[in-house]
């Protein structure tokens, strides 16, 4: 194999959207085996998962699916898997990519998930999914012949025919088409909706043999009043969720006076953090070890490596950002293998994003300690990840700046002496 063969086959491994394969998982953290006692505490265990984007939960999700099913299907967007010989079906569903996260409340989320299972698992023969496909199709017109009689009237003299274009769609195609009239739909018969959403869950149950948990993953997207609105003011039915449930959450959430509240609706709260990386320490040779996994050593000096580790903050997504720039920058310049200038550009590279997102103000917040911060200024900076929370090895929380916004807050004060003198 070529060296420059092996630059893209790193590159490929790195993807920061993907999922990392049971050969490149590195274990740290044990969350998957925690979560499964949490499971099967009870059949109504619903588990909430916080952490800042990019620190590693649907690694662990998937994860998860792995330790239960040992391997599975893919079905669109997401992976559902539904091995013959485990206890669970776990289902994810594509949430982030096919609802606006926005808008959404549980019962277009119960609706859209267990309709994207019976489609994945070709069930929609199932009667419990033909009468909520029903409900959730807009009124048509129909003609009252008797009082005993209601036909529908016939094309082309009830509606216009129309030749041509896409095929009809799904009810979950309809979701990313139509979500604002899945809504209305949803409001004017919410608790319909709900129960024939239940009876699709459990008619699912029976026809796999198994009891299902749903990972909704993708709610850490949300932005602060959305979460609120679904987590809060929408609480009440998460104790109503038909199946066991993981469901993450944005970290910003858990900074509300009132999340205690939110705490009560599930059987448990797991926190991901940011993974110190001091040298020498298991933080360290955790990065060391997921780059390694990859191949990296046949690609970038042990002293490279280490400093993309402090660079990449204890975000895994993040460390792998700046080796894939700087796996990709070392193949543009024709390089065998990743040097020190490829390097600097992969940190360039995956510091872009913070140069048009942080304003003055986000600046000046950045430089107060986390005692001075107020909690909307604390949540934004969480979420963009310019603060990253961390856990220290005795447990404590720590928040810091991400080294490499430090570096972008250094450059802005060298540049604002240059002018002053």
């Amino acid at each position: 194999m070529s060296l420059t063969t092996a630059l893209t086959q790193f590159v490929s491994r790195c993807d920061p959207s993907a999922v990392a394969p049971p050969t490149a998982y590195v274990e740290f953290r044990r969350l998957a085996s925690i979560l499964t006692a949490q499971l099967d505490a009870s059949p109504s265990s619903h588990v909430l998962l916080l952490g800042q984007i990019g620190v590693g939960k649907s690694t662990e999700l998937h994860r998860l699916c792995d330790e239960h099913e040992g391997k599975g299907q893919v079905f669109a967007d997401a992976v559902l898997r539904m091995a013959q010989n485990q206890s669970y079906g776990l289902v994810k569903p594509p949430l982030d990519t096919c609802l606006d996260l926005n808008r959404v409340g549980w019962h277009d989320l119960l609706a859209f998930s267990l309709l994207w299972t019976a489609e994945a698992l070709n069930l929609r023969d199932l009667e419990s999914v033909k009468r909520l496909e029903e409900a959730l199709r807009p009124p048509r017109e129909v003609l009252v012949g008797s009082p005993f009689t209601t036909l529908e009237i016939p094309a082309p003299f009830g509606r216009k025919v129309l030749v041509g274009g896409p095929p009809a769609p799904t009810t979950t195609q309809r979701f990313r088409n139509e979500q604002d009239a899945i809504r209305k739909l949803i409001e004017t018969g919410r608790a319909q909706i709900w129960d024939l959403s239940c009876a699709v869950a459990h008619e699912v149950e029976r026809r796999t043999s198994k009891p299902l948990v749903l990972l909704l993953d993708g709610l850490e997207k949300m932005p602060d009043a959305a979460a609120r609105r679904l987590f809060v003011e929408e609480g009440l039915w998460i104790k109503q969720l038909p199946t066991r449930a993981v469901v993450t959450g944005p970290l910003s959430m858990s900074f509300a006076p009132d999340f205690e509240d939110v705490e009560a609706l599930f059987v448990s709260v797991q926190r991901l953090r940011a993974v110190p990386v001091v040298p020498g320490q298991a933080g360290f040779r955790f990065f060391l070890d997921m780059a390694k996994s990859r191949g990296a050593e046949s690609i970038i000096s042990e002293e490279l490596l280490g400093q993309a580790v402090e660079w990449g903050g204890g975000l895994p997504r993040q460390f792998l950002q700046i080796l894939s720039g700087a796996a990709m920058q070392a193949i543009a310049d024709g390089l065998p293998r990743i040097e020190e200038e490829c390097l600097w550009r992969g940190r360039l590279r995956a510091m872009d994003r913070w140069q048009y997102q942080l304003g003055p103000a986000d600046y000046q917040e950045l430089e107060k300690s986390d005692q001075e911060r107020d909690a909307q200024a604390r949540a934004r900076l969480l979420r963009l990840a310019a603060l990253i929370e961390y856990e220290k090895p005795d447990g404590s929380l720590r928040l810091g700046v991400n080294p490499l916004v430090h570096e972008l807050m250094q450059r802005r004060d060298r540049e604002a002496q240059r002018v002053a003198t």
